[in-house]
Order: structure tokens, then C-alpha cells, then sequence
């Protein structure tokens, strides 16, 4: 288990967002503030906590309980990271069919909305929005597009690098293309 975080490194971590500066949480590669980015420093920013298999992503469909489980473990976490965070609000979404999240401000799926709806209008209410999602069928590429549609803060990484992410031979091209060492990959189609 990982040590918790202290409130002091929260904090520097906190204040080097807010300040544009660059900085090494959550994936440095992926972002880069800039002015304006984020709204002032004098104002709480409203972060949209979304994971997809325990908020509302199988709206409408069989909940399946294990994806469902590990994806309510990963939003513990960052939910518990984020509270630590000064000047911050958090909202969250959940399946219906879930328990309650205590302490946090909540958002379910309304009759007959999907998981991208939903997501779309927690986007909406926030500033900012941190998406946690499978990459398989362009669920993750398509939510990170949403965040930046509608001019809010993308805390991950940018829908092009999803989608190189997504696959493995090209991660693979592109990690070679940026001279780091790489196994060789091939697809069947190669021979």
C-alpha cells in the first residue's frame, strides 16, 4: 500500500497547478497549464471526479460487479488524493446501483440518459474534469474530447495520446520514433 500523500505535498503540488507553472501530477507528459487554463486563484475550482464502471458508464445496461468494484477502488483513491487539495470541490458520479458516496457532492444517471450524457453534463457543472476509463473502444479518447468540447480542463492525458495508448504497436512506434528503447512489435498481418 502507498503512503498517503502529505497535506504539505498536496499543497506545492495544488499551488503549481493553479499557478501555471508545469508539474509532475498526474502526468506531466499530458499536461501543461497555461494562463487561463484554470479559472483564478481566488476561487475554489470544481474538479468532475468521473470513473466509468462505478459512475454510471453501464447506465442502462448490466452492472458487472468486479469492473465495478476495482473502478470504485480507483475513485476512492483519487477521491481521497483531491480532498487534500486546498480550494478544491469535488464532484463525483455513481451508478445508482451502487452505494451511496458519502461527504461528496453526487451525480446519477437520470432515466434513460447514458454514461456519456452523464458524463457530459458533470463536465458541464465543473471546471475541470478527470476521467477514469477503459481505452478499449475509444471510451477514454471520447471522453477526453467531450472535456476539451466544452472548455474545460482535461486532467489527463489529450485524446491524441489516448489514442496511441490504446494500441500497443503504436506506443511502440511512437516511443521507438522518440529514440526510447522498445521491444520489437509486430502485428500478425507482418508475417
Amino acid at each position: 500500500r502507498h503512503a498517503q500523500p502529505s497535506r504539505d505535498a498536496a499543497t506545492a503540488r495544488w499551488t503549481r497547478l493553479r499557478t501555471g507553472r508545469t508539474f509532475a501530477w498526474p502526468a506531466a507528459s499530458a499536461l501543461r497549464w497555461t494562463a487561463g487554463a484554470l479559472p483564478s486563484p481566488h476561487h475554489d475550482v470544481k474538479v468532475f471526479a468521473y470513473e466509468y464502471a462505478s459512475g454510471g458508464g453501464f447506465a442502462g445496461r448490466p452492472l458487472v460487479a468486479g469492473l465495478a468494484r476495482e473502478g470504485d477502488l480507483m475513485l476512492r483513491a483519487l477521491l481521497d488524493d483531491l480532498s487534500l487539495l486546498p480550494g478544491i470541490q469535488i464532484l463525483a458520479s455513481r451508478d445508482g446501483r451502487l452505494p451511496p458516496l458519502s461527504s461528496i457532492e453526487t451525480i446519477t444517471p437520470a432515466p434513460g440518459e447514458d454514461g456519456f450524457a452523464l458524463f457530459a453534463r458533470g463536465v458541464a457543472a465543473c471546471d475541470a474534469a478527470w476521467p477514469t476509463a477503459p481505452e478499449t473502444d475509444g471510451i477514454l479518447e471520447r471522453l477526453a474530447h467531450e472535456t476539451l468540447r466544452q472548455g474545460r480542463t482535461l486532467l489527463g492525458c489529450r485524446p491524441a495520446a489516448v489514442q496511441v495508448a490504446t494500441s500497443k504497436r503504436a506506443t511502440a512506434h511512437a516511443l521507438r520514433a522518440a529514440r526510447v528503447p522498445v521491444v520489437p512489435t509486430f502485428a500478425l498481418s507482418d508475417g
